[in-house]
């Protein structure tokens, strides 16, 4: 079964046929295609590289043509993107090119002149991007266009122009009806299926979901396929719905090649709630009130579409004598009993009443009525995280009986909690507080706990203690004392160590930047406390650079940058050779020169005429003298020296010297 190579062969049969004339080879000639929104031309299957294609649009019956717009290839991937995002909203019902689809889309460009090798699914927008494509969006719907398509060059020299077909004359698509043919849920997938006899202009199809009985569908991103079966043509989507309980309804649309797409139909519905009708109860829990012989019983399911009711089942015996006490609806999940007998164990369990009408029972719990009371259960999951100018502590609660809840702070692990909040109430999934009080101090550490308070104000145990620094910004001191020194080529920066003015001293952040530019951030600059110095070895000489150093706390402040401007290093080049003498030896003429000082590697001599420039003619590495052999009798010669270190450095022309050939 080949599902997805018969996805490509939908496209590639559709477009060429719409890009084909009586008197063209297919690429050949401009086609107009009329979409939704304006009409889509083709212009040739050259890329225009270095050169550009002009678009001209006349109406039909009449003799002018007016330039409508330029087209030239891309220079990048970036210019791709943007492309794409300005023509999307022209094909919104054909997929748009993935980051790697236009990734290829470029290298193909980059190695190809024409278009004839590319494919892609979105076969229009592959052109636009290309620029083998453009999109006339002022085009009237009631209006029939020719377009005239001039290849142009570097130069505007006319390389090809061709006229396109008249844009009404392709006839409208053609899209076949679908229906559905099966499902299968395996593996947290949803497998849907549906088939079609002849497909007619249909390149593409999408699919539409909504959650069940919402009625709300929207398009969705999901593995599709297509294969042939028998006499049909089968059409697959595969939703990856995962173990969460889930039911949706589906419908499928046929698109042509250009995004016209058709009407929705082919409607299903499914999900894994095969397994799920009865949704497992959470948290299902008794509480003892301690007041008029009242227990609570609280419980959470989170899907409760598929239920038709809930029973609630007591019994003084763990293994049997259960009666019903009460039928409450399913929105319900609270239920206030009133027992008897104090001091007696009773046992409890819910009876769900699911889509079938199957009933499943719950876990058991049991209760006992007592005059003493209890406390509430203390807040979960809790957390704290510093905000600008202040701490923000998150909880949640599981309490199904609480009022609301109190925050409590302390500075020091020795000190008592102090009441932070108000009263904050019940009724969110997660819970929080922001603490912005002027007591916070930048760089001090905060300890954080959270009570419950129930119905009837007790208070919980405390929660567990969260700690953290406030986001406030500190003050700290910048390097001092910022200076420099030159060591064979290499800037070492040094500054005061600023430990004994800031106890959470962090480390350093060094800049440079090069004359008049900008400052970066150097690499493997320091974030060591002891380490109050940078050397930097990758300069380049004849440039002045200039140095900031900034110093950072354990909290994330940053000081104010010292500054500092280092004078340019300069570049010493080798001597030029002087002593040097000309002589005419026979057809050749003999260059020497003196001894030079310093570490030099070779001598490179140069030669010029009158009105030219000098021109390299050889080059000495253990000699202090060259012939020239190549020179003619009567003319006028100026020789020149340089002399190159071994670093290879060449040092400035000599003085000219000249001879007349003999």
């Amino acid at each position: 079964m080949k599902r997805f190579i018969f996805l490509w062969l939908l496209s590639i049969c559709i477009l060429p046929g719409a890009m084909a004339q009586d008197n063209g080879q297919p690429g050949d000639l401009p086609v107009a295609k009329p979409v939704s929104q304006g009409v889509w031309v083709y212009l040739g299957n050259r890329l225009p590289k270095n050169m550009h294609y002009q678009i001209e649009r006349k109406k039909e019956n009449t003799q002018r043509y007016e330039k409508i717009g330029d087209v030239t290839a891309p220079v990048s991937e970036m210019e791709i993107e943007k492309r794409q995002q300005s023509y999307q909203k022209y094909f919104e019902s054909l997929d748009a090119l993935s980051t790697a689809e236009i990734k290829n889309l470029w290298q193909g460009l980059q190695s190809h002149t024409t278009i004839d090798s590319m494919y892609n699914n979105n076969l229009p927008m592959m052109h636009l991007l290309a620029g083998t494509a453009f999109f006339d969006n002022t085009a009237d719907k009631n209006s029939a266009y020719f377009y005239r398509v001039t290849l142009l060059n570097t130069d505007n020299k006319n390389i090809s122009q061709k006229e396109s077909n008249v844009s009404s004359s392709i006839k409208m698509v053609s899209l076949p009806k679908i229906n559905f043919s099966g499902k299968r849920y395996a593996d947290g997938k949803l497998s849907l299926t549906w088939a079609v006899k002849d497909k007619i202009d249909m390149a593409h199809f999408n699919i539409y979901r909504t959650v069940f009985g919402k009625d709300d569908f929207h398009r969705i991103k999901i593995e599709k396929g297509i294969y042939s079966d028998k006499d049909s043509l089968k059409l697959m989507g595969i939703d990856s719905l995962g173990k969460q309980p889930a039911w949706y309804e589906y419908k499928i649309a046929p698109v042509d090649a250009f995004g016209n797409e058709g009407e929705m139909q082919g409607y299903v519905n499914g999900g894994n709630l095969q397994d799920y009708y009865a949704p497992p109860v959470t948290n299902f829990r008794v509480v003892n009130t301690h007041q008029n012989h009242e227990v609570k019983l609280a419980w959470h399911f989170e899907n409760k579409k598929y239920l038709n009711g809930v029973a609630i089942m007591r019994s003084l015996m763990y293994d049997s004598g259960y009666k019903r006490i009460a039928t409450v609806p399913v929105d319900d999940s609270v239920f206030t009993d009133i027992l008897p007998v104090s001091g007696e164990n009773y046992y409890y369990y819910l009876l769900l009443f699911s889509a079938n009408n199957d009933p499943v029972p719950t876990a058991k719990i049991f209760a006992t009525y007592t005059d003493e009371n209890a406390k509430p259960e203390p807040p979960n999951e809790i957390d704290a995280t510093n905000i600008a100018n202040g701490i923000k502590v998150y909880w949640k609660s599981e309490e199904p009986f609480g009022k609301g809840f109190y925050v409590y702070r302390r500075n020091n692990p020795q000190d008592e909690f102090t009441q932070v909040s108000p009263l904050m109430p019940v009724g969110s999934a997660v819970y929080s507080f922001t603490d912005t009080s002027r007591q916070l101090q930048a760089g001090e550490v905060y300890e954080y706990v959270v009570r419950t308070i129930n119905e009837n104000n007790q208070l919980s145990n405390p929660s567990d203690t969260v700690t953290a620094n406030p986001g406030i910004k500190k003050a700290i001191a910048a390097p001092m004392n910022l200076r420099y020194r030159n060591d064979d080529d290499r800037i070492t920066l040094l500054w005061d160590d600023m430990r004994p003015w800031e106890n959470d001293l962090l480390g350093y952040k060094v800049f440079r930047k090069p004359g008049n530019g900008n400052f970066e951030r150097m690499a493997n600059d320091s974030l060591q406390p002891t380490k109050n110095f940078y050397i930097d070895s990758t300069l380049q000489k004849g440039i002045s650079y200039s140095y900031a150093v900034s110093a950072i706390d354990i909290s994330g402040n940053e000081s104010e940058k010292s500054t500092i401007v280092t004078p340019a290093i300069v570049e010493h080049l080798p001597a030029s050779p002087s002593g040097i003498t000309l002589s005419q030896t026979g057809n050749e003429i003999y260059i020497s020169w003196g001894q030079i000082a310093g570490d030099i590697a070779s001598i490179k001599i140069y030669r010029s005429e009158t009105g030219q420039p000098a021109k390299i003619i050889g080059t000495v590495n253990d000699a202090d003298s060259f012939t020239d052999k190549n020179v003619s009798k009567g003319k006028l010669y100026f020789y020149q020296l340089a002399s190159v270190n071994k670093e290879n450095k060449e040092g400035l022309l000599s003085e000219k010297m000249a001879v007349r050939v003999r």
